[in-house]
């Protein structure tokens, strides 16, 4: 109990930086992220939004007026990137031309002709009146799946709402397969079409994304920013419990611990420290998706030999931070102890009369392999 006191000031209280998971990386065209936005204080204007995608698509503030800026804090613990009422700022970025699936987590603070995407002399994601998602310019786009907190509906005839929305389009077939952009957001050069409200993330995708990958990016978002969508919400009822260790050896052991929850992507770590030491070691488990129970172990290497160890495991994601209910605790092996002695120190070739040693190790367990060298002598008559 002592030692688990001293070490958990030494723990990780957050999830290192990227730890919620997002796995659908592949075909990526632009991933515009507020928390990958560093260096500003609240209220501080965005000059460059940095593209999270790999492909360099690095978003440049432009306008007259009205600078996007960086709030902290705004959804559910995460930045946004705020655009000013009646302003006439927005982000350039390389066009894409070829985009097939995207997201969008953004809030829009009056009804207008806010594009979603904006390009500077086409106008494929044109929004219609009256709030509506979409108008009928481009049937790749309204002819796609549309989806609004994870549902799907005709963005013809459906409009964004309040508050924070998650939006998704994966393209239609009733053009060539593809749209175009490269402004988030404002239509061509006409006044009063740029973004007005807060966009927290957007993603972009060069294929058509399946339904299974489709759900993962949605409750990526969904978990991540606390929304209510129709997408799996944050896992209920989770149980994650250390387990004995195992494999001891003199300077190594593997940490176990056992994870129970519906299926979703968690980030998991073990912890580990000497009995009395206020020294804590973390280990990284990586991602794991976990479906009903799942095992989970990490090695401690670098042990003392004959030392009692305690250790603990967390797993993280956007909606949880959970610990295991309670420590234990497990001795590292000895090291080895080999004695031979004579326990019939005499024999003869007359009955014959076999002499007898034996060879004990102790202090090492008995399941792992051990060289003996050792030489024996005496003397002999006739």
């Amino acid at each position: 109990g002592e030692a688990w006191a001293n070490s958990t000031e030494t723990f990780l209280t957050d999830p290192p930086s990227g730890t919620v998971e997002m796995t659908v990386t592949n075909n990526m065209l632009l991933w515009l992220d507020a928390s990958a936005i560093t260096g500003l204080n609240d209220g501080e204007t965005v000059n460059t939004w940095l593209d999270q995608s790999g492909q360099g698509r690095d978003a440049s503030r432009a306008g007259t007026a009205g600078w996007p800026q960086y709030a902290t804090n705004a959804l559910n613990e995460h930045p946004v990137v705020r655009f000013d009422t009646g302003g006439s700022s927005y982000f350039t970025f390389t066009t894409f031309t070829d985009a097939r699936s995207a997201f969008w987590v953004l809030k829009e603070n009056a009804v207008n002709l806010h594009f979603l995407f904006g390009h500077s002399s086409t106008y494929n994601f044109h929004r219609g009146n009256s709030g509506y998602i979409w108008a009928s310019h481009d049937a790749d786009v309204y002819d796609g799946t549309t989806r609004l907190m994870g549902t799907v509906v005709d963005g013809l005839t459906t409009t964004l709402g309040t508050g924070y929305r998650l939006v998704s389009w994966i393209t239609g077939t009733g053009g060539n397969g593809m749209a175009e952009a490269n402004r988030l957001s404002y239509d061509r050069n006409i006044a009063g079409r740029s973004w007005d409200g807060d966009i927290a993330e957007v993603i972009v995708y060069n294929t058509a994304l399946s339904a299974s990958d489709e759900e993962q990016v949605g409750k990526y978002l969904t978990q991540k920013y606390g929304l209510t969508t129709s997408y799996p919400p944050a896992p209920a009822g989770l149980v994650l419990a250390n387990q004995p260790a195992s494999g001891l050896t003199t300077t190594s052991a593997v940490l176990n611990a056992t994870l129970s929850a519906s299926q979703s992507v968690f980030y998991v770590t073990a912890c580990y420290w000497a009995d009395g030491s206020s020294t804590t070691n973390v280990l990284d488990g990586g991602y794991h998706t976990i479906v009903d129970a799942t095992n989970l172990y990490v090695t401690a290497t670098g042990l003392v030999s004959s030392t009692t160890y305690w250790f603990t495991f967390q797993a993280t994601n956007a909606a949880t931070n959970i610990w295991a209910a309670a420590p234990i605790s497990f001795n590292s092996a000895s090291t080895a102890e080999v004695t031979i002695v004579a326990t019939d120190a005499s024999a003869s070739e007359i009955g014959p009369d076999n002499g007898e040693f034996t060879v004990t190790r102790q202090n090492v367990g008995t399941n792992l392999s051990l060289t003996v060298n050792y030489t024996i002598g005496g003397t002999a008559s006739n």
